[in-house]
Formats: structure tokens, sequence, C-alpha cells
């Protein structure tokens, strides 16, 4: 039996392939490692508050059977498997389910969570005919934090991607991002939920590398009683 890593990069989820199909069931477990965070880390979902700990997700069944292209049955019973078979542990609400992975540790490259950045030497992505989709040096995310590692930041991006809706130009917005200093960071996640719920029609929304390049999140939004109510985990 072989054993030892690869590196398996979270952008893969970006390739064409990946959801050009209904997901094998070895695919979506790869995709529940993939979604976990590596961190602790807080998300909102209808005002709710929900902590998580490294190695779970917080995804609600539903989402995943539409991101699966599954039936919810279907995922309902493929987590209770994973249950049964000691490799999640996970509770369903109405709101949301949080799955935690167990042994999350054994996932992890020397089992830390954890890695410096040159650990992984110019990770290149390519679509399906081969071209290059964009490459990360060592010094593109020395820029403003050197203690933060590619997963922060990695982490950090999705947080904003996700929440953003308007998905065009990730490479170049990847890039952009991991140039904007902590102030910037901080203002952007404090001032979007405004811009969005200011834009709910998204092809109204500025591109999402427009608003990074143009640093748009320093505009003024005057709109009053707007909700903060954040879902991350969609």
């Amino acid at each position: 039996m072989n054993i030892g890593y690869i590196a398996l990069h979270r952008q893969i989820t970006e390739n064409e392939f990946w959801f050009c199909e209904r997901f094998t069931k070895a695919q979506a477990w790869i995709d529940i490692l993939l979604l976990a965070t590596h961190k602790p880390n807080t998300v909102f979902i209808r005002g709710i508050e929900i902590n998580l700990k490294p190695g779970e997700l917080c995804y609600s069944q539903l989402s995943l059977a539409k991101r699966w292209k599954w039936n919810f049955k279907t995922v309902k019973k493929f987590l209770d498997i994973l249950n049964q078979r000691g490799m999640i542990q996970f509770s369903g609400g109405k709101i949301t389910t949080v799955i935690s992975i167990i042994n999350w540790s054994n996932y992890q490259k020397n089992g830390e969570q954890n890695q410096p950045i040159k650990s992984i030497s110019n990770p290149s992505f390519f679509n399906a005919k081969g071209e290059q989709l964009g490459e990360q040096k060592e010094n593109n995310l020395e820029t403003n934090n050197n203690d933060k590692n590619e997963k922060e930041y990695l982490a950090e991006f999705e947080r904003f991607w996700d929440a953003y809706g308007k998905k065009l130009d990730r490479v170049k917005c990847l890039k952009k991002w991991t140039k904007l200093t902590e102030p910037d960071k901080e203002k952007i996640f404090s001032t979007l939920p405004n811009y969005i719920s200011a834009t709910p029609d998204i092809k109204y929304r500025k591109n999402p590398f427009t608003y990074l390049n143009g640093e748009c999140w320093n505009d003024e939004i005057t709109q009053t009683n707007l909700k903060q109510n954040w879902d991350y985990s969609k």
C-alpha cells in the first residue's frame, strides 16, 4: 500500500472538471477535507454565531446536495456512513450542519496544520488545455505579514470570494489580495455586507478585481438599517 502525501491545493475546485459531473463518494470526501477550516474560525448564519475548530466545516446538507449534484437523502446517507466508519462526526440543525473530521491532524503534512510557505515551491495550476492559470512564488505572500502562511491567505481570500458572489478573474483577484494590508482586509470585511446588501442583483455589482484594485471598500455606502447577517458557509 502506498503511503505519503501529495499537495492537493484548494484551487483544484476552480478547475472546470471539479463540478462538471455528479460527485462520486470519493470526490465528496475529498471535498469535505478541502472545505474544512485549518484554524479556529467564526461564521455567522442568519445572525447566529458558529465557532469552528480546525478540521470542521459548516455547510447545510441542502448546500452540499447542490454542490455535489446529489439529492438530500443521498447526502444524509453518505454523512451517516462516514460517521459510522469513524471518519466524521456531524450535528445537523434547522440552519446548518457542522461536520467534524476525525483525526484531522492525520491529513496534515507531518501532522501539522500550518506549514511555512517555502514548503510549497511555485505551485502552478492548469486548465483542461494545459494552459497555466497562475503561479504563486514565495515572495508573493510576503508582502505584508511574513508570519502568515499560504493557507491563512487562502482562507481569508475564500471568505471574501464566497461572500462577494460575483466570481470573475479569480487568479488576478487572489494575486491582488496577497498585496493588501491587514487594515484594508479588516475594512473590506466590515463594509462588504453593506455593499452586498446594496447590490442584491449581482450583475450590477462591480467585478471583484475592479472592487479590489479600485479600493472600493473606501467608498461610502449610504444605506440604513441593513442587516449584516453574512453567511460564509454558502
